[in-house]
């Protein structure tokens, strides 16, 4: 697998995405906020500290290849959210997740690009 794609397996079938533009990390914090103070100290908040359990990737511009591969992937394969895939993401962590969605609210951006939203739930 290249360093630039995120892999998720179920038995065994295997899909291979590029990178997601955006996405949140499974089990990082959720939400640090740092700042300023007045005198020049700085402040650092943690929000939360539980860890990310719903990670979400976004791809603005996903090939329709790789977007009809998805489709067939998480909505026939696996059968949608009833099934544990293995995820592999771009810095070669695994996790055991679920797909939540994002599928079905796909939108075309060009004749032949998605973008494409996915939930998924890390299993525990």
């Amino acid at each position: 697998m290249s360093a630039l794609t995120i892999s998720f397996t179920y038995g065994s079938d295997v899909l291979t995405l590029p990178t997601p533009d955006f996405g949140t990390t499974p089990g990082a914090s959720l939400r640090e906020t740092v700042g300023r103070a007045m005198g020049g100290r700085v402040t650092s908040v943690l929000w939360s500290s539980a860890i990310n359990r719903n990670p979400v990737y976004v791809w603005n511009t996903m090939p329709e290849a790789d977007y009809l591969a998805a489709v067939t992937f998480f909505l026939t394969t696996v059968g949608g959210a009833g099934n544990d895939i293995a995820l592999v993401d771009w810095d070669s962590v695994s996790w055991t997740v679920r797909y939540l969605g994002g599928i079905e609210q796909a939108a075309p951006v060009n004749y032949d690009t998605w973008q494409v939203k996915l939930s998924l739930a890390v299993v525990v």
